[in-house]
C-alpha cells in the first residue's frame, strides 16, 4: 500500500506542477510577456528595465525635438511672410518716388509703407506657439526670446538653436520709420535700408534652416535609437506566442496524463482494498 500511496503523491505533484505551468503560460499569452517581474528572470528583467528606462528618456527627447521642429517650421513660415512684407514696403516707397514731395498720394504711400513695417513686428510678436515667437523676437522686449536649448542624447548632449531676431528693431532687421514728408534722398535711403533688411532676413532665415536640418537629423537618430531600445526590451521580456502555445499544449497533455494516472492508481487501490475484504 505504501507504494500506491507514493504513486498517488507523485501524481498529485505532477498535476500541481502541470497546473502551475499551464497557468503561467496562459498568463504569458494574455500579457505577451514571458518576464513580468524579477522573479520570472532576474537578469532579463533587470536588462529590460534598463532598456525601458532608456526608451522612456528617448521618447521624451523625441517629443521635445518634434516640438522644437514645429517651432522652427512656424518661425520659418513667418520669416517668409516678413520677406513678402519687405517687398511690399519697397514697392510702396518706389511708387511714392513718382510723386513730388508734399503730394497727398506720396504721403499716403509713405504712411502705407510705415503701416507695412508695423505688420512685420505684429507677425513677430503675435506668432504662436511661443517657441517660434521666441526665436524671432528681441530679448530686450521679451525675456524668453533668444536661443533654445534642446536635449538630443541620453548622456545629456544638447543642441542650441540660435535665436534669429527679425523684428524691425536695431538688432533685428533695423527698419527705420520713413518721415511722411520725406525727401527724395530720404526715400532712396529708405530703399537702401530695406535692401539691407532683406539681406539680414535671408542670412537669419538660412541660419534657422541650418539648425532645422540638425534638429531633423537628431529626430531621425532618436527615433531609430528608441526603436532599438524598445525592441531590446521586447526581446528580453516578450513571449513567442507560437512557442508558448505549443508549450501550453504540451503542459495540458502532461496534466491530463497525470490526472489519468491518478485515476488509474485510485482505481487500482480500490480494487486491492476490495480483494482484501
Amino acid at each position: 500500500m505504501s507504494t500506491v500511496t507514493g504513486a498517488v503523491q507523485q501524481s498529485l505533484r505532477d498535476v500541481g506542477r502541470a497546473s502551475k505551468a499551464a497557468s503561467k503560460l496562459g498568463q504569458q499569452l494574455i500579457t505577451g510577456k514571458k518576464v513580468d517581474s524579477a522573479q520570472d528572470g532576474p537578469s532579463a528583467w533587470l536588462e529590460s528595465s534598463r532598456a525601458q528606462s532608456t526608451a522612456g528618456l528617448l521618447d521624451a527627447i523625441h517629443t521635445g525635438l518634434n516640438e522644437l521642429a514645429t517651432n522652427i517650421s512656424v518661425a520659418g513660415t513667418a520669416m517668409q511672410a516678413i520677406g513678402k512684407l519687405l517687398t511690399t514696403m519697397q514697392g510702396q516707397i518706389e511708387h511714392a518716388q513718382k510723386y513730388p514731395a508734399g503730394d497727398p498720394t506720396r504721403q499716403a504711400l509713405i504712411s502705407g509703407a510705415n503701416g507695412t513695417r508695423q505688420q512685420i513686428d505684429d507677425i513677430v510678436y503675435t506668432t504662436t506657439p511661443a517657441g517660434a515667437r521666441d526665436l524671432m523676437a528681441d530679448p530686450a522686449q521679451d525675456s524668453s526670446a533668444g536661443a533654445i536649448q534642446a536635449l538630443v542624447g541620453v548622456n545629456g548632449e544638447v543642441k542650441v538653436v540660435r535665436g534669429q531676431q527679425v523684428d524691425v528693431g536695431q538688432n533685428g532687421l533695423n527698419i527705420s520709420l520713413v518721415p511722411v514728408n520725406a525727401s527724395d534722398a530720404q526715400l532712396q535711403a529708405a530703399l537702401q535700408n530695406l535692401d539691407s533688411a532683406q539681406t539680414t532676413l535671408d542670412a537669419r532665415s538660412n541660419g534657422l534652416g541650418a539648425d532645422a536640418t540638425d534638429i531633423s537629423r537628431y529626430i531621425s537618430q532618436s527615433s531609430s535609437t528608441l526603436t532599438l531600445y524598445e525592441g531590446e526590451s521586447e526581446s528580453l521580456t516578450g513571449v513567442d506566442e507560437t512557442e508558448a502555445a505549443l508549450e501550453l499544449q504540451s503542459v495540458n497533455m502532461q496534466q491530463s496524463l497525470a490526472v489519468q494516472s491518478l485515476v488509474s492508481i485510485s482505481s487500482s487501490r480500490n480494487a486491492i482494498l476490495n480483494l482484501l475484504h
